[in-house]
């Protein structure tokens, strides 16, 4: 290493065992592995890490104190010893850490009242959603609005359906007459994306979640919910059928169809549930319990929050901003001008 180091450790999925030297850093850190065979065609690794401290010869004995840590990968845990123990909790990239940080925060706090994390997750995709709503129904008002939209876009695609240049600037300038912004459906998405991956990284590694039963046949939270397996394998789906990755692809199809009146979409409709549920299906079972919760409130809020009507093209041009005069400069006699 370029630096001395101040730690050495080895990790499992969920344990770890670190050794810090107190009174001054190592020299180096030399690692080494091996596969054992253990019959039957199985193997197991071994890994094991030797510390190299400095020697002073000037003197008759050197001695050095350690601190030798051996437990489970708790964020909380490993932080309490100040010297950055915690980086080894696989929380994802650099970017994603915050929003895991943040969930393992509201997790722990909501644990020192319910003993539960299928419930916890339920109430944190109350909380996220709740968080969340000012956007959602801005998005969802955004959506209607582009429907009532249609007829002038088509009118430009078939004005300039040979000139992609000239269409694309027609439809910028129609947006902006009317005051429409296409991105703000994308908003809430775009903002739920980090989270996802947050929440992935979380239930697939910290330990919280290790064995954390729900009810029923959920007996593990950060595995999948797998109820049978299949004596073949499908590409992306695998070889086991679980229940929360069906249902969570039930909820995003009714979610969508309320949603996505664009006949140009009809198609997304019905593909991104099935990608996401092959997807979704090897993934942890608190994940996919989040996400069907997630959609689940997203159609009872559509249901039952009050929308009001999208505006109708002539309203937009009721509400169409005018262009503000400019002012001119009248000459004065005294050699300068004035408004």
């Amino acid at each position: 290493l370029d630096t001395p180091p101040d730690w050495a450790a080895l990790r499992t999925k969920y344990f770890s065992v670190a050794t810090i030297p107190k009174d001054s850093k190592a020299d180096a850190i030399i690692f080494r592995g091996e596969e054992i065979n253990v019959g039957n065609k199985a193997k197991l690794k071994r890994f094991e890490y030797d510390l190299q401290m400095p020697f002073r010869s000037d003197r008759a004995e050197t001695k050095h104190a350690f601190t030798v840590y051996l437990g489970p990968l708790d964020f909380d845990l490993l932080e309490s010893y100040n010297v950055e123990l915690e980086k080894m909790v696989d929380l994802g990239p650099t970017i994603f850490r915050p929003f895991g940080k943040v969930i393992l925060w509201t997790f722990g706090l909501l644990h020192k009242f319910i003993s539960n994390y299928g419930l916890i997750i339920i109430l944190f995709s109350i909380l996220v959603k709740a968080v969340l709503y000012p956007l959602t129904k801005k998005s969802t008002q955004s959506m209607r609005q582009m429907q009532t939209l249609q007829p002038l876009m088509q009118e430009i695609n078939e004005k300039h359906k040979n000139d992609a240049q000239k269409k694309q600037q027609e439809t910028m300038k129609m947006y902006k007459d009317y005051g429409f912004n296409p991105l703000a459906g994308c908003v809430p998405m775009l903002l739920q994306m980090p989270l996802l991956f947050a929440l992935f990284q979380v239930f697939r590694s910290t330990i919280e979640l290790r064995q954390a039963s729900f009810v029923w046949w959920i007996q593990d939270l950060s595995r999948p919910d797998t109820i049978a397996h299949l004596p073949f394998s499908i590409p992306l789906y695998g070889d086991t059928v679980n229940i929360l990755p069906l249902f969570m692809g039930i909820t995003m199809f009714i979610q969508q169809k309320m949603t996505m009146k664009d006949p140009k979409q009809k198609a997304l409709v019905y593909m991104m549930p099935v990608f996401l549920t092959l997807l979704f299906n090897t993934f942890p079972s608190g994940l996919n319990l989040y996400y069907a919760l997630f959609n689940l409130l997203s159609i009872m809020q559509d249901k039952l929050m009050p929308h009001p009507p999208p505006k109708t093209v002539e309203e937009l041009k009721a509400q169409k901003p005018k262009p503000k005069k400019r002012r001119r400069l009248k000459h004065d006699y005294r050699g300068g001008f004035s408004k």
